[in-house]
């Protein structure tokens, strides 16, 4: 899993969608 993935899951995880 590559920094970007792991960035977007995180966000996912925060309940924050990027826009």
């Amino acid at each position: 899993m590559n920094a970007v993935s792991s960035f977007s899951l995180f966000e996912i995880n925060s309940g924050e969608l990027p826009s």
